[in-house]
């Protein structure tokens, strides 16, 4: 039985088909760090200056950066943090 695969790879799987069918082919740019900082002035009440969006546009790809890079710890299978769901009353 070869074909079975692990739940994060068909997570993995999914998500990659879920955001192909997402994200058109128009809003894909060669800066998506740019594209992003666009979109976030945008939302805001006030644009932001030329300061603040050279500010955002670092963290943003520092974001990034430290997101591919704690992708690449590969687990092993079955190693997922313990999570403790405690039911609340209802008020």
């Amino acid at each position: 039985m070869d074909d079975k695969i692990s739940r994060r790879e068909f997570s993995k799987k999914a998500a990659l088909a879920g955001l192909g069918l997402a994200v058109p082919s128009a809003a894909i740019s060669a800066d998506p760090v740019q594209t992003d900082v666009e979109k976030l002035d945008r939302q805001l009440a006030k644009p932001l200056g030329s300061d603040a969006k050279k500010i955002a546009k670092d963290a943003l790809a520092a974001v990034q950066r430290n997101t591919k890079t704690r992708l690449r710890t590969k687990l092993p299978e079955n190693s997922e943090p313990c999570t403790i769901y405690v039911p609340a009353r209802r008020a």
